[in-house]
């Protein structure tokens, strides 16, 4: 049986004022669709990461790019990952 889905990128970019076009959503912060729209944010239950193109995605350390974005540590480990004390929006 699948997991309720906690929230969505949009709705954490305004709840969380995230400075970005658009924002993915995963709550383990280690699986996301490919952005296509820059800047873009990875965000998870408890924080977001900011890219600002695709190559900078790409080449980030322990993040892999392919028809998905994987990132098997988690986004929490990402140098300028900002973590956020408001809540998850429903």
């Amino acid at each position: 049986m699948r997991k309720p889905k906690l929230t969505t990128g949009r709705k954490l970019r305004g709840a969380w004022s995230i400075p970005a076009k658009r924002a993915y959503f995963h709550q383990d912060g280690t699986f996301y669709e490919v952005p296509i729209r820059f800047s873009a944010a990875l965000c998870d239950v408890n924080g977001f990461v900011l890219f600002d193109s695709l190559e900078k995605l790409e080449s980030t350390e322990g993040v892999s790019v392919a028809s998905k974005v994987n990132i098997p540590n988690g986004i929490f480990r990402i140098e300028g990952y900002q973590k956020s004390n408001l809540p998850i929006p429903n």
